[in-house]
């Protein structure tokens, strides 16, 4: 409600009793007196309250009109038209010109309001930041910085703020492409420290570049792998931003058609990456044994956070390696040092050597013996050593040590010499030692 402090003149040359009445108002209207008596050529101050109506807000307002009638004379009026508008004690009117702004990490971006002072007299006011945060409330942006505004307005202005009394905000030269931070913004008058009468409204801020990924094969496009074992391709793919700000990139990939159906395909959630930033894409693929002996082609796909528009693709095609497998009897390897004990080689000049050993020293002892002669001539003789021989006896090995041979053939043995004309048994071809004399006496 508001007070008007009216004065009710009497211009009579007597004294006189004056009624007051109001008209054509739709708010309660009062005054304190409805009638005062005024001496001649005097003037009494009478006050009229208004209360505007409970829906009533700032700007509203209501007509009313005062009729002042003399108690002497009916036909002595006047009238006064009264205006009342509703305004607000450190009341203030906040409007954004844009109530979303946009720009690259590190830049600043201004936000601009028409601001009202609602009030009849001048006051001084500012524009806080309440709060601000990403996605919901409760995650504040890292490394963004938030400049008040604030000036001055007289009674009842209404201006566009200047760029140097703005709100400004500096984007984080860190933040990601695509994030959005909503800031809830506050202005009230200097003089409302409790803040009673402040005005609440949101703006947001997001983050813009020029996006730009791509996909990279450091490698062959052509990978070899064995089933059942989980294969990282990391060595194999990258993702590079091109842009000057960092990105929330979006990884996908699928089989061609008709190709991976029992495979095992893990991609990972997506990759935050710094502007010029190069990462390895951590995807795992696990070929079932079916797939032993065939081949699969991936198409891998790389989507920017900050405009969808801008993206990337490559393909990998995996060869699976065969399943080794074993038939048939089996064989035992050798070492490359052979275990056989004997070379075969070895063995058979040994045996020969040995059979050769034994005829040569048959033939010496043939030779000792003369049949005939005396032991020192050198004479065939043909003795009975050979008399009653059906076959020769086989090469003895005992002159020659050997630790047993695996089987083999041997070789033949010697010849054996042809039968001759027997002789009657003589012990002459044996001489015989002469028996010791005996000692004397």
């Amino acid at each position: 409600e508001t007070t008007y402090q009216v004065q009710v003149n009497n211009d009579g040359n007597r004294q006189d009793t004056i009624s007051l009445a109001i008209s054509s108002n739709d708010w309660d209207s009062s005054f304190s007196e409805n009638s005062v008596t005024i001496d001649a050529f005097s003037n009494q101050i009478v006050t009229l309250t208004v209360s505007s109506e409970s829906s009533a807000d700032y700007g509203d307002s209501d007509e009313l009109t005062i009729t002042a009638t003399s108690g002497n004379s009916n036909d002595a009026t006047d009238t006064l038209d009264l205006d009342t508008y509703v305004r607000v004690h450190y009341g203030l009117g906040l409007t954004a010109i844009s109530q979303s702004g946009s720009g690259e990490p590190g830049s600043t971006v201004t936000f601009n309001f028409k601001i009202l002072n609602k009030w009849s007299e001048s006051v001084e006011y500012e524009i806080l930041k309440k709060d601000w945060y990403r996605g919901t409330q409760g995650n504040p942006p890292q490394g963004w910085t938030f400049t008040d505004g604030g000036g001055t307005l007289d009674a009842f202005e209404e201006i566009t703020t200047p760029s140097s009394s703005s709100v400004k905000v500096t984007i984080s030269s860190g933040a990601d492409a695509g994030e959005v931070v909503t800031i809830i913004v506050q202005a009230k008058v200097s003089g409302d420290s409790d803040g009673d009468f402040a005005i609440e409204l949101e703006i947001e801020v997001r983050v813009e570049g020029e996006y730009n990924v791509q996909l990279i094969l450091p490698q062959s496009d052509q990978i070899n792998l064995p089933t059942g074992q989980s294969f990282s391709i990391s060595n194999y793919i990258q993702l590079k931003n091109l842009a000057k700000v960092n990105d929330l990139v979006t990884i996908t990939a699928t089989f061609e058609a008709g190709q991976g159906a029992d495979w095992t395909l893990i991609t990972p959630d997506p990759i935050s990456i710094e502007a010029s930033g190069e990462k390895p894409l951590f995807i795992s693929v696990t070929a079932p044994d079916s797939a032993a002996g065939g081949q699969a082609t991936l198409k891998i796909r790389a989507e920017s956070g900050g405009d969808s528009s801008v993206y990337d693709e490559a393909t990998l095609t995996f060869r699976v390696d065969t399943i080794a497998t074993a038939s048939g009897p089996e064989t035992d390897q050798l070492s490359e040092e052979s275990d056989f004990p004997v070379d075969p080689i070895w063995l058979v000049s040994i045996v020969l050597i040995i059979g050769l050993g034994s005829a040569a020293v048959f033939g010496l002892q043939q030779k000792s013996k003369g049949a005939f002669g005396g032991s020192e001539q050198n004479v065939d003789d043909f003795s009975d050593e050979w008399a009653g021989m059906g076959s020769p006896a086989p090469p003895s090995t005992a002159a020659v040590p050997q630790t047993a041979p695996p089987p083999a053939a041997a070789p033949p043995p010697p010849a054996a010499a042809p039968p001759q004309p027997q002789a009657p048994p003589s012990t002459a071809a044996v001489p015989q030692q002469p028996a010791p004399a005996p000692p004397p006496p």
